[in-house]
């Protein structure tokens, strides 16, 4: 299903919350001794909020914030059904800014949000804004080197400048039958789905290196930590799981996971900084 399907009740019930992210959340709230009623909780980019709806149904207060109405608008019949109100789920702009409170969120969290977002910089700064005094948020997206580029599902096609050579390897990739086979592309020729896959990883795409994304939210006031390497799959892994728990291979594969695989940036709002301005 996509963003241009309504949400169903019948697609909600198979809907899986990210492990990571959840674990996250938990954690949070048990160290300060908080019911999930009373941890706020903001989804960045919710798409048709079915991650906040199944927080939601789990007693946490969320909201969702995302720059494209039509997913919005497709999730609100079943968040009526449900009993919850539809400013839920709100629209923004590229200015980032949203109409809660200072402070008002314990934890945020993205999931495949930052590298489509060309405003991360205010993204940035409105998480520094919403987010309370010792508050917290995971964010999950696909690093600038990933070998396969996670929408359109070519090898190395993000690698490359947005320009000329960028369609061409995703002209060939459409030849030898590599793409992700959208449905609106059904019977086109190859170039009509080269141009149109060009068109959305040229538009809707903005990777970053990892540094510059520490960089600009450690300039907001966060402390900043990339802890892939504590994904349960990692940990659990016959082969990578030793080499992540011992000290000596830790940073490394901490920083093969998150510039090859994903980035699970975990930021905090210190209490030390209450008095930040600006």
């Amino acid at each position: 299903m996509t963003k241009h399907d309504l949400l169903t009740q019948e697609e909600f019930l198979k809907h899986r919350f990210y492990p990571p992210i959840y674990n996250a959340l938990e954690k949070y709230r048990l160290e300060r001794g908080l019911e999930p009623h009373q941890v706020n909780v903001l989804d960045w980019g919710c798409g048709r909020g079915r991650d906040a709806l199944w927080l939601l149904e789990r007693g946490y207060n969320v909201f969702g914030v995302d720059i494209d109405g039509e997913p919005i608008e497709n999730a609100l019949s079943l968040y009526g059904l449900k009993g919850y109100h539809e400013d839920r789920l709100r629209l923004i702009d590229l200015s980032a800014k949203s109409d809660f409170a200072d402070g008002f969120f314990h934890f945020t969290f993205s999931n495949q949000s930052f590298e489509h977002a060309s405003n991360l910089e205010q993204i940035a700064s409105e998480l520094w804004r919403v987010t309370a005094v010792d508050g917290a948020g995971l964010h999950i997206y696909p690093p600038d080197r990933g070998v396969r580029e996670g929408h359109l599902y070519m090898p190395f096609v993000h690698w490359l400048p947005k320009n000329r050579s960028r369609w061409y390897l995703i002209h060939l990739c459409v030849m030898l039958g590599i793409e992700p086979r959208w449905q609106e592309l059904n019977g086109k020729s190859v170039r009509q789905k080269t141009d149109r896959y060009y068109e959305y990883i040229l538009n809707n795409t903005f990777y970053r290196t990892y540094p510059y994304v520490r960089k600009l939210f450690e300039s907001q006031g966060f402390g900043v930590s990339f802890v892939t390497i504590d994904h349960p799959k990692v940990q659990a892994s016959r082969l990578v799981g030793p080499l992540a728990r011992a000290r000596l291979t830790r940073s490394l594969i901490n920083y093969l996971l998150i510039e090859f695989v994903r980035v699970e940036l975990l930021i905090k709002k210190p209490c030390d900084l209450a008095d930040r301005s600006g």
